[in-house]
């Protein structure tokens, strides 16, 4: 694995760690976890795509990929 796909996942466990300690401390609570469900393309497609983050109303989904365009075969959100 890249060092910056290493640091870009790190950092992505932090944010996610450091936003759910946040909202146990103000007793938020979530419901039990949905069963998987995989999405057509574009969202599956043949290349790396890691670490997706869905937006806080759960309509925008964010995701690094190396698909064709980004620069110079690195990561692109």
């Amino acid at each position: 694995m890249n060092i910056r796909l290493t640091i870009l996942a790190v950092l992505v466990l932090i944010s996610i760690s450091i936003a759910s300690y946040g909202q146990e401390r103000r007793g938020q609570k979530y419901s039990d976890w949905s069963p998987v469900v995989h999405l057509p393309a574009p969202i599956n497609s043949e290349f790396d795509d890691h670490a997706a983050i869905m937006s806080k109303d759960e309509k925008t989904m964010y995701f690094t990929s190396n698909r064709t365009g980004s620069v110079a075969g690195s990561e692109d959100i």
